[in-house]
């Protein structure tokens, strides 16, 4: 028993039902015993329009999957480059830049073979 697509002529409800073939089904809605039977979407013919839509539906679905595809890639790599990446050293403020620079390095130090020594004076 297949299944048909109706309109009933008086209330215009659109409905589908399942019957016999050769019997007409009445409205679910005002019960009119003769509701005008419709060419049902499924059983289309394939147009080229027909094909065209759907092929521009299904590149629309496509460009969406591949853009959340592509957002949880760049997601992905980011969050690796983060996890595996060396830590940043610790930023220094101001004061501890300018005491390193009061201080002087070991390259800087004098060693004692370097020192000058003290002259004695006479006793």
């Amino acid at each position: 028993m297949p299944i048909y697509e109706y309109r009933c002529r008086k209330c215009r409800k659109r409905f589908e039902e399942l019957v016999k073939i050769g019997e007409t089904p009445q409205c679910p809605r005002c019960h009119d015993p003769s509701p005008e039977q419709l060419f049902s979407m499924t059983a289309s013919v394939s147009t080229s329009t027909t094909r065209e839509k759907s092929l521009r539906i299904a590149r629309s679905a496509v460009r969406s999957v591949k853009r959340e595809k592509d957002h949880a890639d760049a997601v992905y790599h980011s969050n690796y480059i983060k996890e595996h990446s060396e830590p940043a050293p610790p930023a220094r403020t101001k004061q501890a830049a300018a005491a390193a620079a009061r201080k002087p390095t070991a390259a800087h130090k004098p060693t004692a073979a370097h020192r000058p020594t003290k002259k004695r004076r006479g006793k």
